[in-house]
């Protein structure tokens, strides 16, 4: 197996994701606020990179500036709201069970847009949709305090 600058760059992404989530889910701030403070973040670390590949304003078409919009609106802002407002709500490791789900709306979306879906596609969403149900519908296991104080 060959393993590239992109998958090291996508281990990291998924460390620091479940820092994220587990710093979110202590943060005594309204999720709003953290989403807020993420984007500014971002917003001030990625203003430098804008100098080096400066935006096409005047070759972008009407489709283009409703992707734009789309971007920065949906996968960005509020997929971040809704996250940090189910982490407060539910906890980091029951919300993160919820990420399977991304690749499952993918190839729906997918779909919707004309594109054809594989056998092994249709099988792996399958099995995601399975493995999201166990792990939410799976009984509490109730555990004892046992008071070795006293």
């Amino acid at each position: 197996m060959n393993y590239n600058r992109g998958d090291l760059m996508m281990l990291a992404a998924g460390v620091v994701w479940a820092l994220y989530s587990i710093i979110g889910k202590k943060l005594p701030v309204p999720p709003i606020t953290a989403t807020t403070c993420s984007v500014f973040f971002s917003l001030l670390l990625l203003w430098p990179f804008a100098f080096f590949y400066p935006f096409p304003a005047d070759h972008i078409s009407a489709a283009g500036l409703a992707g734009l919009v789309y971007i920065c609106l949906f996968p960005s802002i509020l997929s971040f709201l809704f996250w940090n407002i189910s982490v407060q709500k539910v906890g980091p490791s029951h919300a993160g069970v919820y990420l399977n789900l991304i690749a499952v709306f993918t190839a729906v979306i997918t779909f919707l847009l004309g594109g054809a879906l594989s056998v092994l596609q249709l099988a792996g969403g399958a099995i995601v949709l399975f493995g999201v149900y166990l792990a939410t519908k799976a009984p509490k296991v109730k555990t004892e305090q046992v008071d070795i104080a006293g």
